[in-house]
């Protein structure tokens, strides 16, 4: 469930994942996601190899701490890269 002032105080902002062993990694993101009171609007994950996928997260995020979650989900095992795409009026652009 969305609230207006979420929207409002919060930027939408996606994380683009590479991960190892999907399914315990993820769950580990989400338990991270739900500890930092991110609001997680859509999820995606798409295998690549055997044992690796990506995973897509679209969520809003305090300004502020856009960054400082982007570092704390790289310093997480089992992920390989993280890259961050932030809103830019109605488009996302990497950062």
């Amino acid at each position: 469930m969305s609230y207006p002032v979420d929207e409002i105080i919060k930027k939408a902002c996606s994380f683009v994942i590479r991960i190892d062993t999907p399914l315990q990694i993820t769950k580990d993101i989400l338990e991270f996601l739900i500890h930092r009171r991110i609001l997680l609007q859509t999820m995606q994950m798409h295998g690549v190899d055997a044992g690796e996928a990506i995973l897509i997260i679209h969520c809003l995020v305090e300004r502020d701490r856009l960054k400082h979650v982007q570092r704390a989900l790289e310093k997480m095992n089992g992920i390989l890269s993280v890259e961050l795409l932030e809103s830019r009026i109605s488009n996302m652009v990497k950062l």
